[in-house]
């Protein structure tokens, strides 16, 4: 019989390597997605609110409701799916391009 060691299992995102190289355990696994979520959740909270409230403000200021609500709801949306993105890139792991296909 060899001694040889089996290879470590791939961890499924690049920030869940810890210094060893080694996958996290589930506790450290659970705290990194509610790091992660909480993260989202104010991010997303900021980019939908302060353009809807800023929106509703001028719309009020200048009697041109709902102009630039609407406005400011089309900025909520494209702010949000910028944060959806970079918290996707943040969790997932790069691809490499560099493998051979066969």
């Amino acid at each position: 019989m060899s001694n040889s060691k089996k290879p470590a299992a791939k961890p499924t995102s690049y920030q869940n390597v810890s210094k060893t190289g080694a996958a996290p355990s589930s506790q450290q696994a659970r705290q990194q997605f509610f790091a992660a979520a909480l993260t989202m959740s104010w991010q997303l909270a900021v980019v939908v609110i302060v353009p809807l409230l800023i929106g509703s403000w001028l719309d009020s200021r200048f009697k041109t409701a709902p102009v630039y609500t609407f406005v400011g709801f089309i900025v909520a949306i494209v702010g949000s799916a910028f944060v959806v993105r970079a918290q996707l890139q943040k969790v997932t792991p790069p691809i490499d391009s560099n493998k051979d296909d066969k």
